[in-house]
């Protein structure tokens, strides 16, 4: 689904999970850049933390 990521526009993004697996990815494609998250926990909240590290990341490639 894309939605309007909070700080850089719309990205392409999927999610997936199966038993205790989690996934999330997302391609900021006017960045270059894309974030994959995996888990093998399935408490874990893969969007959230690929949506942290886009902010981390997609940040520093702003700033240059």
């Amino acid at each position: 689904m894309n939605k309007e990521h909070k700080i850089y526009g719309s990205p392409w993004e999927h999610s997936g999970s199966w038993a205790s697996y989690r996934f999330h990815f997302m391609r900021f494609q006017k960045e270059y850049s894309s974030v994959a998250i995996l888990s093998n926990y399935d408490g874990f909240d893969s969007k959230k933390y690929a949506n942290e590290i886009a902010k981390i990341v997609l940040g520093k490639v702003k700033k240059q």
